[in-house]
């Protein structure tokens, strides 16, 4: 109980943190906004998909979605950091084992959460599913290009 508490208090401060920075670099999901409602229209979007997560999802769930999507974001940053190794100046090896062991986390999440309460997996993929079409949205409205 304690453990899981401070996994969710933990998830909560990232993600707190993570969306006051990516508001104060302005890549934020609600900048299709018109500029003079950006600051307190992102907020309050956010603000409100809380509470509609908040009221309507199984927050017990909120810790195997919150590894789950972090692995898979990790994953993904590290695949991108790999196939621009050079640009980063780094070294594109070490970000390929960074993804291979995220992925292979998020499988092992995957088959626990399917061994114990296989339920909370249709969670994981509506979160999934909600993500991807909140992104081809904001690339809709935006008209932005996939990355190459």
């Amino acid at each position: 109980m304690i453990a899981g508490s401070l996994n969710v208090l933990l998830w909560l401060s990232y993600v707190v943190t993570a969306s006051l920075y990516a508001f104060a670099f302005g890549n934020y999901g609600a900048s299709f906004l018109p500029q003079a409602w950006r600051a307190i229209g992102a907020h309050a979007l956010t603000a409100a998909l809380t509470l509609v997560v908040a009221n309507l999802f199984d927050l017990t769930s909120i810790s195997t979605l919150g590894s789950a999507g972090f692995l898979l974001i990790f994953a993904a940053v590290n695949l991108g950091n790999a196939r621009r190794a050079r640009d980063t100046i780094s070294h594109a090896w070490i970000s390929a084992i960074g993804a291979a062991a995220c992925v292979a986390a998020l499988g092992a999440l995957v088959w626990q959460t399917a061994t114990n309460a296989p339920l909370k997996l249709w969670v994981l993929a509506g979160m999934i599913t909600i993500a991807v079409a909140i992104e081809a949205t904001y690339r809709l409205v935006r008209g932005a290009a996939p990355a190459s």
